[in-house]
This record gives structure tokens, C-alpha cells and sequence, in this order.
């Protein structure tokens, strides 16, 4: 993981124990009443703690940017809060009145909003997954529903018409439009079942063999030109589905490409990531259909079934999907998925 991503995951714990700082400073600073030294250190410092220790949690069970966009609203409300401190105090000296001890009052009012910005924070961050998830989900049941009516509906249709002239005269091109129509359906429907999340439990698997596989399955191909450079292991958290997913861009890469297209593969390694890169030397996608998957878009409509499927599987995996372009020409595809523990 980049330094960005460790900062955005620890950023709640750290701004709990920054705002613990200013009560605990106000309790060696002078003595206090046993009262005082309750309302002005011990609670403002127990209930960040708290918050402290609610953020170590999400680090290590959350993704950086969950946390980083509960810490951004926990922010967000101790400001407000504090502008009611700042407000409320000077109105009541502009009446004549004696203010609190601005220091011990601040600390109090940094714990009461940051418990109410975590608490409020973190339910609205989870409110905005669920509505993103409902949103995914009803894209790809209208997905679905279209390559069931289109593509499979299509491809039976065919192995239907072909199968009644074979019961009237044998025929050998029949019978292999057959069989390769059949096989078609047969990838459709194992992907559909991967897009629904019909599939293995999410588990430990080496990506390296994965890549080599499906590099070679495409190099098979007449005129396809594959370079791969892989280190020996590569141990990812996904499931079957990884397998269709990079299938799916060698595929696309040859399909769209020119004559005799060139594949260069690759991998980059952090200490929490892989990302494997994949280039291609073809057409290119338009900028307004990388800077749309860049931001986190996959329409089926827009982009097509496979890289809808692309970026759906690298989510799910807790990963991401971004394209950039190839020099001199082509694009340049960076699948990025969580990496394991190599026993």
C-alpha cells in the first residue's frame, strides 16, 4: 500500500489521540478540583480513547478509503462544534458574564464531536455502500436479463436449428457449429455465474500460475506476440473468477487489435498490493471511456461485457481497475487486487 493509503487508514486513530493531547496538556498544566479533573481530563480522555480505539479497528477491518471518508465527516462535525463553543463563549462575555476555562471546555467539546462524527460519520459512509451496492446490483440484474434475451437466447437458437438439421442429414460443419455454439453458451453462463457471485469462497491463490496460464492460452493464438515478465509467485485474494477475469482482457486485446497484436504483462508489487499491468499496441479506448472507468464506472451499456466483467471481479476482490495509454499506441490496463500472506 502507498504512503497515502496508510495515512487515509490510520487517520481516525491518530486524529483521536491528536484531540487527546488538549485535555491531557490541561491537566498538567495547573491543578484542578477532583470534579474538574472528571469533566475536563478523565471523560474527554476516555471517550477518545474510544474513538481511538473504534479507529485501530476499522484499520485493520476497513478499507483506507472507508476510514478516510469517516475521519473527513468526524472532522467535519468537531469543527461545527467547536464554532458553538466559540460562539456560545463569547456571547457570554459580550452579556457581561464569565466564560469557562476555554482550555478545559475544549477538550470537552473535541470528545463530544468527535463520538457524534464517528458515530454519525460512519453511519452515513455505510449508508452511501449500501445505496452504491443496490445501484451495482440493479445494473447487473438488467445486464443479466439482456444476455440471457440477447446472447444466449441467440447462441440456442443456433444450436437448436442446427441439431434439427442434423436429425435430418448428418452433417459434419452442423455438428461443430453445434459444439462450438455450445461451448459458447457454456462461457456465458459460467460468467453470468460470476457476476452474480455464484463462485468458490474468496481465498489465498497464485496469480503468477493464473497469468502464465491464460499468457499462454493467448500466445496459442495465430499471430499474437505475448511477453511476460512474472515473478515466481504471486498470492492474491480472489477466487475462480480471477482466471475469467485476465481471459477476459488477453481476449479483448487480441479482438480488438490490429494484425499480429503485441501483449506486453507485468507485475508491480507494494507490501499490501499487486498490480498487473497488461498492454496492448491497439486502437486505444477515448479518453472519455478511460477517465469513466478510471473514476470507478462499468456500465455494461457503455463498456461492453467484458470490461463490465473485468471491473466487477477486480471489486468484489477488494481491488480496483484503471486504464492508461500505451506509448507509442495502445492502452495499458492495471488491475490491482489485495495481496496475501505467501505460506
Amino acid at each position: 500500500m502507498d504512503g497515502g493509503g496508510a495515512v487515509r487508514r490510520w487517520s481516525l486513530t491518530t486524529a483521536a489521540v491528536l484531540f487527546a493531547l488538549v485535555p491531557l496538556a490541561h491537566l498538567r498544566a495547573v491543578a484542578h478540583p477532583p470534579l474538574a479533573v472528571v469533566l475536563e481530563g478523565a471523560l474527554p480522555i476516555g471517550l477518545l480513547a474510544g474513538v481511538a480505539h473504534v479507529g485501530r479497528q476499522y484499520a485493520r477491518a476497513e478499507s483506507a478509503a472507508f476510514v478516510g471518508a469517516v475521519t473527513g465527516r468526524m472532522l467535519a462535525t468537531v469543527a461545527g462544534v467547536q464554532v458553538l463553543n466559540l460562539w456560545t463563549m463569547t456571547v457570554t462575555v459580550a452579556r457581561g458574564g464569565d466564560a469557562a476555562d476555554p482550555a478545559g471546555v475544549t477538550g470537552m467539546y473535541l470528545a463530544a464531536g468527535a463520538v457524534a462524527g464517528l458515530y454519525l460519520g460512519a453511519a452515513d459512509v455505510r449508508r452511501e455502500q449500501h445505496e452504491r451496492a443496490l445501484a451495482e446490483e440493479r445494473d447487473r440484474l438488467d445486464f443479466l436479463n439482456d444476455l440471457l434475451r440477447h446472447n444466449v437466447l441467440n447462441a440456442m437458437q443456433v444450436v437448436i436449428g442446427r441439431a434439427e438439421r442434423l436429425r435430418e442429414r448428418p452433417n459434419r460443419d452442423d455438428a461443430d457449429a453445434v459444439l462450438r455454439w455450445a461451448r459458447t453458451v457454456a462461457r456465458q453462463v459460467q460468467r453470468m455465474r460470476l457476476l452474480t457471485g455464484e463462485t468458490e469462497r474468496i481465498r489465498r491463490i497464485d496469480l503468477a500460475t493464473v497469468l502464465r496460464r491464460e499468457a499462454s492460452k493467448a500466445a496459442d493464438r495465430e499471430g499474437v506476440d505475448v511477453t511476460a515478465e512474472l515473478p515466481q509467485r504471486l498470492v492474491v485474494v480472489a477466487d475462480e473468477g480471477v482466471s475469467a477475469l485476465f481471459e477476459t482482457l488477453f481476449s479483448n486485446a487480441v479482438d480488438h487489435a490490429d494484425l499480429d497484436p503485441k501483449i506486453e504483462l507485468w507485475a508491480e508489487t507494494t507490501a499490501d498490493d499487486v498490480t498487473v499491468c497488461l498492454a496492448d499496441d491497439g486502437p486505444g479506448l477515448p479518453a472519455a471511456l478511460s477517465a469513466a472507468l478510471n473514476a470507478g464506472e462499468a456500465d455494461a451499456d457503455v463498456f461492453g461485457f467484458g470490461l463490465h466483467l473485468v471491473a466487477t471481479l477486480a471489486r468484489r476482490y477488494g481491488g480496483s481497475l484503471r486504464v492508461d495509454e500505451n506509448e507509442p499506441r495502445g492502452t495499458v490496463f492495471r488491475v490491482t487486487l489485495p495481496r496475501a500472506e505467501d505460506r
